[in-house]
């Protein structure tokens, strides 16, 4: 029970900074206390024990970067917009990752090869455990070895992309971003089955404190420029019936449309670009999604451009929602 109280909480915590610059506040550690990551886990609540720590690690570094990326001032970064809280917070997130530079520092360095070691290594003991257990076959387990599958993903493209200097080296996980798209709508099936219909016949929205399959979601409609597979993880988002804490697939659906809109209209040839027609240009590096505070019923998307060592270029859209 104190372990997944432990855990239930450290989840709770880590994901308040998905929408917060702030780091964890708890410290996650497995019971044995080791920080080691096993050859192979003993159960999923093991597996799941220590995807938190590494998820509550992960933030950690993302906010010594974040707070690294503060102190460059104002003055010396070329915006090209005027700036409100919602542009900075775009404007901080993509100088975290294109101007703070962890290769020249020894510390940074080491913690995210610690990290993005660590994360493949739980994959291979995520791997080796689904392989070798033999009580994995029910469809309620199996539903959460996917769900932790695709957890794993969000954390892991995070880490492996911290040192990148461009958007279109994310091109490298297109056959990832395939598999993922692929158990997250095995994944969204399953759950559309097994979901009751309310009296006038629509499906009954669920609610989970914690996040699930939404957040891998969003970041493939980001990252991924081929446009039938970031169309396809937009039809999944808005088809998740499940709201995931923050995370309303449906409504965060219509916002990455809007993002989509704004990088493939630099590609008006064709009207489904694969990744490679999309120019670095026209990548944007990070968003942010909110209301419209003076305009009820409209949303906001704010993406940003890196286009030189310390030019970001940014983009803003409203639209009805």
């Amino acid at each position: 029970m104190l372990d997944s109280l432990t855990s239930m909480f450290g989840r709770l915590d880590y994901e308040a900074t998905m929408f917060d610059k702030t780091a964890p506040i708890l410290q996650l550690r497995p019971s044995e206390g080791s920080d080691e990551i096993p050859c192979r886990f003993s159960s999923v609540a093991h597996a799941r024990q220590y995807l938190d720590q590494l998820a509550a690690d992960v933030f950690r570094f993302r906010a010594e970067l974040l707070q690294r990326a503060s102190s460059v001032s104002s003055s010396s970064l070329d915006v090209s917009e005027d700036r409100d809280w919602v542009r900075d917070y775009v404007t901080q997130n993509i100088a975290s990752r294109r101007i703070v530079h962890c290769e020249e520092e020894t510390v940074l360095l080491a913690e995210l090869y610690r990290l993005q070691n660590n994360l493949t290594l739980w994959l291979f003991a995520f791997r080796s455990f689904t392989a070798f257990s033999s009580s994995l076959q029910e469809t309620s387990i199996c539903r959460v070895l996917q769900l932790l599958e695709i957890q794993h993903f969000y954390i892991f493209f995070i880490a492996q992309t911290y040192s990148d200097r461009t958007e279109t080296a994310c091109d490298r996980f297109m056959p990832l971003f395939k598999h993922i798209i692929g158990l997250a709508g095995s994944f969204v099936d399953c759950d559309t089955r097994s979901t009751s219909s309310g009296d006038d016949g629509t499906n009954v929205t669920t609610f989970t404190l914690e996040s699930g399959i939404s957040p891998s979601l969003f970041l493939i409609g980001l990252k991924c420029r081929d446009s039938n597979l970031r169309c396809h993880a937009l039809r999944l988002l808005s088809e998740n019936s499940c709201q995931e804490g923050m995370w309303e697939g449906a409504l965060l659906a219509k916002f990455m449309k809007e993002v989509i809109d704004i990088e493939e209209s630099y590609v008006i040839e064709n009207e489904t670009p694969k990744a490679e027609e999309i120019p670095e240009h026209a990548r944007l590096s990070d968003v942010a999604v909110t209301g419209c505070d003076d305009m009820p019923g409209w949303g906001r998307v704010v993406g940003g451009v890196h286009v030189n060592p310390l030019g970001i270029v940014l983009h803003e859209r409203a639209f009805v929602i």
